[in-house]
């Protein structure tokens, strides 16, 4: 077994050239969202590293490759290390394999029970040329076609694209701007750290300034690309807010994520991808507007709440549950909330619900769980299968997610538990139905998504860029020092 221990401080500090957006007749104008009378400047294309022609520069704090072509072994890797983490960079990657976690795991450790590393996403200072990182709405025009989602933040502190890979982790992960993610990963993350969505440049702004808004669209906290192994939440997570513009969702835990396509200027689904299954054991805090706790999409994806989910900030919701996946609110799971237009569960498109705990959903417009009018046919191990044939005989016996979960015929579908057509015998202050896909009963309809984390295919070493899938070093033993790369 290869093991690695990394002890000291990393600061990645980088620019990018000023991006184009469209608007709707084809014409170009500048996106001015990092560059203000106070902060923000952009960078000349000759002042980027590696002069490969990049729009913007990114680094790597710690890169760990496949290890296929030396030992092929488990290996178990601690990094203790406190990050900051510019723009558009990754603290810690995990080059591609597929791998067999029973023979040839990554163990990574990330801090300890008496050791929490401190992260800054997307961090920058007046020193740095682009200055400091901070929060901007998306604008709304619907003559611009944006680009901003490229802007101001699209930084990752953990990066997994091994899908033998297990992180364990106490990090407590801070971020600046919009469109960051926490943690990414293709195997498994264990988190027991704190994790907050929001903008901290901009939380600050509002202390003096309540009036303060923007405080970080669009981030994420854990994705999982995994459906044998779940990734878990111990610790706490807070969500910032959405970018309902651009379907850019902030989101405490995602798995899967929806494609969209545009059809006579209207958007519709296209498919799902990225499947996975993720768990809270711990707190979700939906602080601000629109965010989502728990996201679960596609066939095969599973989101699972044994903790508390507390929807604070108006119109979010505690789960999300669309295209057949599934979602678990357990027997000792809370969600609780008292604001505007809170959604406690959604759950449509074939996505399927089964409450065994409490949903305690109040306040004007919201509801405990919104579902839609797909049916199921549920067996008595309370397993749902979905039904889509009108004329078959199953359709005619089948259910609703809803009615699965004991919907009352009176006060908003109301159920305490102990109805004899509830499968799952949780408690929910209301329960309603909507006709499929439509967003004015489900308050989202079928036009939301979790952001997709900054991709990374390749890294640049020595000036050349070589895919993360094939990257190995003639440096075979420990503490020995790389003279040559393979691709």
């Amino acid at each position: 077994m290869q093991v690695l221990i990394l002890k000291l401080e990393m600061i990645l500090f980088l620019g990018h050239e000023q991006y184009k957006g469209t608007y709707s007749n084809g014409t170009s104008y500048s996106i001015e969202r990092q560059k203000d009378s106070t902060s923000g400047a952009y960078a000349d294309p000759q002042d980027l590293l590696s002069q490969l022609g990049r729009k913007r520069d990114s680094a790597i704090g710690v890169y760990i490759d496949s290890n296929k072509e030396l030992s092929n072994k488990d290996r178990d890797i601690t990094i203790n290390a406190n990050m900051d983490i510019d723009r558009f960079s990754h603290g810690i990657v995990l080059a591609e394999r597929d791998g067999d976690v029973s023979k040839n795991e990554t163990k990574v450790t990330i801090g300890s029970s008496t050791l929490a590393p401190k992260i800054k996403l997307a961090y920058s200072t007046d020193n740095n040329a682009g200055k400091h990182v901070y929060s901007k709405a998306p604008t709304d025009n619907p003559e611009k076609v944006p680009m901003e989602v490229y802007e101001q933040g699209n930084s990752v502190y953990y990066y997994s694209a091994d899908n033998a890979s297990t992180a364990k982790t106490w990090a407590d992960v801070t971020m600046d701007g919009d469109y960051n993610t926490a943690y990414f990963t293709k195997g498994a993350v264990e988190n027991h750290g704190n994790i907050d969505l929001r903008s901290q440049y901009d939380l600050d702004k509002r202390v003096n300034d309540p009036d303060h808004k923007d405080v970080g669209y669009g981030s994420v906290g854990i994705i999982s690309e995994n459906t044998n192994r779940p990734s878990t939440n111990y610790g706490t997570i807070t969500t910032g807010l959405s970018d309902t513009v651009n379907m850019m969702y902030s989101v405490g835990m995602g798995a899967g994520r929806n494609y969209y396509e545009t059809k006579n200027k209207s958007t519709v689904y296209d498919h799902s991808e990225g499947q996975g299954w993720v768990e809270n054991h711990g707190t979700i805090n939906v602080k601000e507007k629109a965010g989502i706790g728990m996201l679960a999409t596609g066939k095969g994806s599973k989101a699972i709440n044994y903790g508390t989910i507390n929807l604070i900030g108006d119109d979010s919701i505690g789960m999300y549950i669309d295209r057949e996946a599934v979602g678990i609110n357990e027997s000792t799971g809370l969600i609780k909330g008292n604001a505007k237009n809170l959604k406690g569960v959604i759950a449509i498109n074939g996505g399927f619900i089964k409450n065994y705990g409490r949903i305690e959903i109040e306040g004007n417009g919201s509801t405990g769980i919104l579902t839609d009018s797909s049916k199921f046919v549920v067996d008595s191990n309370g397993n749902a299968k979905y039904v889509t044939d009108t004329n078959s005989a199953e359709y005619k016996t089948a259910v609703t997610a809803g009615e699965a979960n004991g919907k009352a015929i009176t006060n908003r579908g109301a159920n305490d538990g102990k109805g004899a057509d509830d499968k799952y015998h949780g408690a929910e202050t209301s329960i309603e139905e909507g006709t499929s896909g439509n967003p004015k009963t489900t308050g989202v309809g079928t036009t939301i998504a979790r952001p997709n984390v900054t991709s990374l295919t390749n890294v640049t070493i020595d000036g050349v860029q070589i895919p993360i899938t094939n990257v190995n070093s003639d440096a075979k033993n420990i503490d020995d020092f790389a003279e040559k790369y393979n691709s």
